[in-house]
Order: structure tokens, then sequence, then C-alpha cells
């Protein structure tokens, strides 16, 4: 039996109430399943979600800065070529965007 195994990665961008941050996030979607890596603030950290269909995404994972660290659900849309994500906590959404990049 052959996994469905797809990956993605992305030049992002996330406004914030501090300005537009860059970085980058890397996605695997395995049988429905995300996993990855984003790294932006100066810190990785790892993620983790489902697919919803249709390239909608829901995927949770913490955003650490200098002043503190965001836990987040997000909701979106991805695809080969795009990224698209709000980030929702408990009192603030951000919104996160992205296109297709090549790893160095």
């Amino acid at each position: 039996m052959e996994k469905n195994i797809q990956q993605y990665f992305y030049k992002i961008t996330l406004v914030t109430p501090a300005g537009t941050r860059c970085g980058y996030l890397q996605m695997k979607v395995e049988d429905g399943l995300i996993s990855g890596c984003c790294d932006i603030l100066n810190h990785k950290s790892m993620i983790s979600g489902e697919l919803l269909g249709d390239g909608v995404c829901k995927v949770t994972g913490t955003l650490t800065s200098l002043m503190q660290k965001f836990i987040y659900t997000a909701i979106g849309y991805f695809d080969d070529e795009s990224i698209e994500l709000t980030l929702a906590g408990t009192k603030n959404n951000y919104q996160l965007t992205g296109i297709a990049a090549r790893r160095n």
C-alpha cells in the first residue's frame, strides 16, 4: 500500500501589532494529517493539524516572541503555490500569508 505524502515549504509573512515579520513554514501532509515546523520571530516551533477538505486546513502551534508565547489554532487554505491562515489565540488574531519557496 502506497502512502500519500506531500511536502510544502513557504516563505511566510506574519502581521503583528509590532509590525510585519518574515519567516518560513515547512509542512508535511500524510494521509490527511499535517505536521511541520514554523520558523519565525527568531524561534522554531512545531505545528500539527489536519486537512478539512479542498485545501482547507486546521493547524495548532505556539509562536514565541521576546515578550510572550502565543498558543494558536489556525484555519485557512494552502496549495502548491501559497498559504493563507488566520491564527486565533485567546486574545488576538493574526494573519499569516506565504508563497512557495525553494529550500537552500
